[in-house]
């Protein structure tokens, strides 16, 4: 099943390309829910403590990869976007208040809904905590609802655009079509990974279930 975020990743990646690094770098929505602390893992650690210390920072640590991907993704966008274009100073700060005001909006956004994040999180961190797969889930899902109500980064684009000149315009047509070949090739590889993720932990469940049964039958030889 395709993921909702995958649907809008083109304009997603394009729109981004076009804010500051600053507010990239603040992300688009909150952080992973962390989960509640129970009384036997706050003694003087526990395997159980330690083990969701690890997961912890494994999260984190993930979390942090996909930023920095995702922030250098945007990047090569924003210089491909572009390419053989020569914006005048005039057009350059125009393009600057533009980044201002589209990091401003979302900021606003982030803000008031703040209270809906925080509900979202909670009923995350007690399907993490009650390990009840449905309602993470369904959390998962009206997050993505709320994230669809966040400033769209295709009006950016279309802001951008009207800055240029009709000649101008010709080439950043091409290069928004160019960048979204390339973003679509990207989802291609991601899908593909996440196929052979799924499939190495199936063989890896079909083998710890395996391991306990009897050993397959010798192949019987052959008199000469």
């Amino acid at each position: 099943m395709r993921h909702p975020w995958l649907k809008t990743l083109s304009m997603t990646v394009l729109g981004l390309a076009l804010l500051t690094p600053a507010a990239m770098a603040e992300g688009d929505g909150p952080p992973p829910p962390k989960p509640h602390k129970s009384n036997a893992d706050s003694g003087q650690g526990g395997d159980r403590g330690a083990k969701r210390e690890k997961r912890k920072e494994r999260r984190e640590a993930e979390q942090e990869k996909r930023q920095e991907r995702r922030e250098e993704m945007a990047k090569r966008a924003r210089h491909a976007l572009f390419r053989g274009i020569e914006l005048t100073d005039d057009q350059k700060a125009q393009l600057k208040t533009l980044r201002e005001e589209a990091k401003a909006d979302r900021e606003k956004w982030k803000e008031e809904h703040k209270d809906q994040f925080d509900a979202i999180h909670e009923k995350m961190r007690a399907a993490a905590d009650a390990k009840d797969r449905e309602a993470m889930q369904a959390a998962r899902k009206e997050l993505v609802e709320l994230l669809q109500s966040a400033p769209r980064p295709k009006e950016n684009l279309d802001k951008v655009r009207a800055l240029l000149t009709p000649e101008q315009q010709k080439q950043f047509d091409a290069n928004v079509k160019e960048v979204q070949q390339h973003v679509e090739a990207a989802k291609e590889k991601m899908k593909e990974n996440r196929e052979e993720r799924r499939e190495h932990r199936q063989d890896r469940r079909e083998k710890r279930q395996g391991g306990d049964g009897p050993p397959a039958p010798k192949p019987e030889k052959k008199a000469d």
